[in-house]
């Protein structure tokens, strides 16, 4: 193979090297927290531009590349290239986490930070940067899989880096709690996605190419299956659990119970980037399955998804609306998104508005991934400002007279959130819907419509604290160069495409409009 043959997955290869030296360097120069940072960064951004170069060339090698179980296609590239974008704004506002609060004399296993000599002494940086990037692997695998083999590969490697990333700060009971939840309930949730590709392998031949399942199914779907095949039901309690499985990654409800603890006791920076990196790689492989391989079969799964989005949605902002504490306001609101995102899985099962559903689901989840950083960072930024204090919503009572361009940024990111024009967050829900409605999910898009103004009030909530209410326990909110500089990012992405989406969303119905199931193997 030229080296040209290795571009699909060179992402992985740079991500892979990159956190092989991050560990090498650690051994090297332990302490070296900048450095090490630096090094990730630079794995992140190479991976990035490889990954658009992908997407930019289009399909290198259309058939036969590591046995058809990863895609080559411009939509894969684009995910990569999303999935690294997350790490590494991620990573850069993970500078300021290893630096000391103001009074290093703070240990309160509630507040985000210990002392510096306790930081110090239970968190390895390397370790940190090294999971992030090998983390990252297994997103960008499981956002390409086009095999039930890669699929699994790919889930795994980044619920294995999750779980330890979630419990990295081993001396906060809360931290570890996190992690054992998650480890736990993920643990369970594999169980349900591998049992599942085992019926769907058995029943579908012994296959775990999707094309290949795709063919066994026939044009008939799984109704025509299961009328005139005796594995047809097989297939279909296949397909039920691997529903599941999916569905607990990307948190959506009944199976989002673990989000807000695991969100509230991770490190701010990790639950910022297991909030939009795990959901867009589950929902890239939810997309290829469903939307490319199953779409026959949609009478079937379809009113399941259609419930379970509805559900989702609404759970997740009516239990928003009582949160007090903002990471599980965020966490809820994830779990909200969740829902809307699943409405473009059931409008890419009809052809006449997948491409679009598709397109839209990936313009939708970059404008997430910017402003639920950019508003898990702010929160991590005043909370490490409060003497052992947890993410109350309250600490943000006059913000803007303290902090004028925090204050302002933030707002930018929950009027986003809520889809309020002229932002990002708008337009991702419009293209989502408008293909919704095309396919003929009108009650659906209802619903979210009227779940979108439900959320309007939680989120502008904290804007009406930070400018209308009077300061109550002043504290200087220390904001870090690096740190300013993705805050930075996100605030003029999210404005940049809510001005002119079209930048975006022309990529985006490129990379849609070649999707394909590359056919080989088993």
């Amino acid at each position: 193979m030229s080296f040209n043959e290795y571009l699909p997955i060179l992402p992985e290869i740079v991500l892979t090297v990159s956190a092989i030296v991050v560990l090498l360097t650690e051994l090297a120069r332990p302490g070296a927290a900048r450095l090490l940072q630096t090094i990730a960064l630079i794995g992140f951004a190479g991976a990035l531009a490889t990954a658009l170069v992908v997407a930019t060339g289009g399909p290198l090698i259309p058939a036969g590349f590591l046995n058809g179980m990863i895609a080559t296609d411009a939509f894969g590239a684009l995910m990569k290239a999303l999935l690294c974008g997350v790490g590494l704004l991620a990573a850069l506002v993970s500078r300021d986490y290893f630096v000391p609060r103001f009074d290093a004399s703070a240990s309160d296993d509630h507040s985000e930070e210990g002392s510096a000599g306790t930081l110090g002494s239970t968190l390895r940086t390397g370790e940190y940067y090294a999971l992030m990037l090998l983390t990252t692997v297994g997103m960008t695998t499981l956002a390409a899989a086009t095999d039930l083999v890669t699929l699994f590969i790919g889930v795994e490697t980044m619920s294995v880096g999750l779980y330890c990333l979630a419990g990295i700060r081993s001396e906060r009971p809360r931290s570890g709690e996190a992690a054992l939840k998650y480890l736990l309930l993920g643990a369970f949730a594999s169980g349900f996605l591998l049992y599942g590709m085992a019926l769907i392998y058995g029943a579908s031949g012994g296959y775990t190419n999707f094309s290949r399942i795709g063919e066994a199914v026939g044009t008939g779907g799984l109704p025509g299956m299961i009328a005139t095949h005796p594995a047809g039901p097989v297939l279909l309690a296949g397909v039920a659990l691997l529903l599941v499985g999916l569905l607990f990654k990307i948190a959506a409800a009944p199976f989002h119970f673990w989000s807000p603890d695991v969100y509230q006791g991770a490190p701010t920076p990790v639950s910022a980037f297991m909030s939009a990196g795990p959901k867009a790689a589950a929902l890239a492989v939810f997309l290829r399955l469903f939307g490319w391989v199953f779409p026959g079969a949609v009478e079937v799964w379809g009113p399941a998804i259609w419930v379970v989005a509805a559900l989702t949605m609404t759970v997740g902002n009516v239990a928003a609306l009582a949160q007090t504490d903002l990471k599980r306001m965020l966490a809820y609101s994830s779990i909200a998104h969740a829902g809307y995102l699943l409405v473009a899985i059931l409008a890419a099962s009809h052809e006449p508005s997948r491409s679009q559903a598709a397109g839209g689901l990936f313009f939708y989840l970059t404008a997430y991934y910017l402003m639920n950083i950019g508003a898990f960072t702010v929160a991590y930024l005043v909370n490490r400002s409060r003497e052992g204090s947890d993410y109350r919503i309250d600490d943000y009572k006059g913000l803007a007279l303290e902090r004028p361009w925090l204050a302002g940024v933030l707002t930018i990111f929950l009027v986003s959130l809520a889809g309020i024009p002229p932002t990002a967050g708008f337009f991702g829900k419009f293209y989502i819907f408008s293909a919704a409605v095309k396919a003929g999910y009108v009650g659906l898009v209802v619903i979210a419509v009227l779940n979108s103004v439900v959320s309007v009030y939680y989120y502008l909530r904290l804007v009406v604290y930070m400018y209308m209410r009077p300061r109550e326990h002043p504290a200087p909110v220390r904001l870090g160069l690096a740190t300013g500089v993705a805050l930075a990012v996100c605030a003029v992405g999210i404005l940049l495409w809510g001005v002119l989406p079209g930048m975006l969303m022309g990529m985006a119905n490129a990379g849609a409009g070649g999707i394909y199931l590359p056919m080989n193997g088993r």
